[in-house]
This record gives structure tokens, sequence and C-alpha cells, in this order.
């Protein structure tokens, strides 16, 4: 989980670089960043979930996750345009970027996300071949 965490920094970048006169290949690298940052948190959260969650309530936290990034996405971008007018494009951009560092650090602050661990393997019992 301290993985799927530290690879939320990358969305940092992009809108940093946005709010300052950046070349067009730092943005581009940055944006490929961020693109990554979202499918190997999608992919770590999701395995995470399915290996420490209880099979009898899985059906349930997953859509608990799925119900906090359907609605905060849509809700982000509908009062992005709003703040942007009411506090200027740059310093709204710059503020993402902090939040962006600031919640990684408060979420890595929480023990919880330190002690989630992968489960350890099982040896596999190897069939014994049959007699004819």
């Amino acid at each position: 989980m301290v993985a799927a965490i530290l690879i939320l920094l990358l969305t940092a970048p992009l809108p940093a670089l946005l709010a300052l006169p950046a070349d067009v290949w730092l943005l581009a690298i940055a944006g490929i960043g961020s693109g990554l940052q979202l499918v190997i948190y999608n992919v770590l959260q999701t395995t995470t979930i399915q290996q420490q969650v209880p099979e009898a309530f899985l059906a349930r936290a997953t859509s608990v996750t799925m119900l906090g990034s359907l609605v905060a996405a849509p809700l982000g971008m509908g009062l992005a345009g709003p703040a942007a007018t009411a506090f200027g494009t740059r310093p709204l951009l710059l503020a993402c970027a902090g939040f962006a560092l600031a919640l990684t650090a408060a979420t890595l602050l929480i023990p919880a996300v330190w002690r989630i661990k992968p489960p350890t393997a099982t040896p596999q019992r190897t069939p014994e071949p049959a007699h004819p």
C-alpha cells in the first residue's frame, strides 16, 4: 500500500509545470507520469483490496472505492472552472500540486498504511502421481 500511495506523487509535477512557463517536452513527460500514476495506483489498490478484504465484504469495499472515484472526479472538474475564475489559474494549479504533495504525506503518516503487507504465500502441495 505504501507503494500505491507514493506513486501518487507523480500527479504533482503536471499542474506545477502548467502553472509555470514550462517547455512542451517537460509537460509531456509530466503528463505521461501522471497517466502512469493512475494505472499503477489502480492496479495496486485493486490488488490490495482483493488480498486484504474478506470475500464477504469485497463487493462492498470495491463499491465504496468506486463511488469515491466516480463522485470526486466530476465534482473536481465541475469546481475547477469557478475556482480558476475566483483565484486565478496559476494559483489554482500550484495549489493542486501542493495538495497532491500534502495529501500524500498526510496519508503516509497513517500507521495502518504501513501495516498492510502482502499475504504470505502458502506452499502448493504437489499432487501425487496416480498409480496405474
